[in-house]
């Protein structure tokens, strides 16, 4: 039943938020990332973007002050984003393709959605504990090739937030 409801939102969330019409188009909202920056740009003062998982819990961050740096809640410096050709991909400090991340929501490789940020998911948001403080950034390396975006699907990833940011 937790299942059949988590679809049904996540289905009624790709209808609602994700897809626009254009005249009589449909635009995939994977190439139609026009509010990600206005996103980025009203986040926090601090300005700090805060993303949590499908439960809610805030798990990580992305410092626009830091190169659009994604921190995890305690401090570790994991991931970040890199804009090309209008839409922000996630990249690992290792150089590899992680996922994408358009209008306040992160996706895998599949177009399902993995985290989000506040308010912009139809989820249950619990509270935020104090951030710890920013450990040392590694050196990024040189990025490999961009997959092929997307279609996005409307389903939760089987992929947790954690672990698509912790990939190696």
């Amino acid at each position: 039943m937790i299942n059949n409801m988590r679809t049904g939102i996540a289905l009624f969330f790709l209808l609602f938020c994700s897809f626009r019409s254009v005249g009589q188009n449909v635009v995939n909202p994977m190439t139609d990332n026009d509010i990600t920056q206005s996103l980025l740009n009203s986040a926090n003062p601090d300005r700090e973007f805060n993303l949590y998982d499908p439960q809610g819990t805030p798990l990580a961050y992305i410092d626009t002050k830091d190169q659009y740096t994604i921190y995890l809640w305690d401090g570790t410096a994991v991931a970040y984003l890199y804009l090309n050709n209008n839409l922000f991909h996630i990249y690992n400090f290792n150089g590899n393709h992680i996922g994408f991340f358009v209008n306040g929501i992160i996706y895998d490789h599949d177009g399902s959605l993995v985290g989000c940020g506040k308010d912009v998911c139809a989820i249950m948001y619990q509270f935020e504990p104090p951030k710890e403080f920013k450990k040392i950034k590694p050196v990024k390396r040189m990025k490999n090739g961009e997959p092929f975006t997307p279609m996005v699907n409307g389903l939760w990833s089987d992929i947790t937030l954690a672990l698509l940011l912790n990939q190696k």
